[in-house]
């Protein structure tokens, strides 16, 4: 999808209407797989949009914005995780994931042959277990301390310039 981030700013008068101080637009898939915002703060500064495509407006936006992608289960969350306490380790969970999928797949009376078709449903199970068993050890944990929690992170710096012209 070609979406935008879109950052509408208006000041804000106690007697007077609020102006409106322009827009910044930014394509979100520049945000997610950019080296500068894909998983930490880039620091922008980008001048005012108007409404109408064309029209300038005075003013800048000093600002941060990056972008976190989920992230899978870390170490650190493993040894802190409440969901299984028995499992501390990558090599312990994936243990623990074959025995529950081979469990499954017995009471199902699905048996591990060599056809490519009873193989792949055997991956896709342990697939599927395993990412249901992280994501309950994810909720279960802490998050990290290297990853700051969020998919977008926007901090507005500096608004700079004048308020638009009033046209009579």
């Amino acid at each position: 999808m070609d979406e935008r981030l879109r950052v509408q700013l208006w000041d804000s008068d106690r007697f007077t209407a609020d102006d409106d101080l322009g827009r910044i637009e930014v394509d979100l898939k520049h945000l997610m797989k950019s080296e500068e915002t894909n998983g930490k703060m880039h620091k922008r500064c980008d001048g005012f949009r108007a409404l109408k495509k064309g029209q300038e407006m005075p003013g800048k936006l000093e600002w941060n914005v990056g972008y976190f992608s989920k992230t899978r289960i870390q170490d650190c969350q493993l040894k802190q995780q409440t969901y299984d306490p028995e499992v501390r380790t990558m090599a312990q969970l994936r243990e623990s994931v074959d025995t529950a999928t081979a469990n499954k797949l017995r009471e199902a009376s699905i048996k591990e042959r060599d056809s490519d078709r009873d193989k792949r449903e055997l991956e896709q199970q342990r697939a599927q277990e395993l990412k249901a068993r992280q994501d309950n050890m994810i909720v279960s944990a802490p998050p990290p301390d290297d990853y700051p929690s969020g998919i977008l992170s926007l901090v507005v710096h500096n608004i700079t310039g004048n308020k638009p012209p009033v046209v009579t």
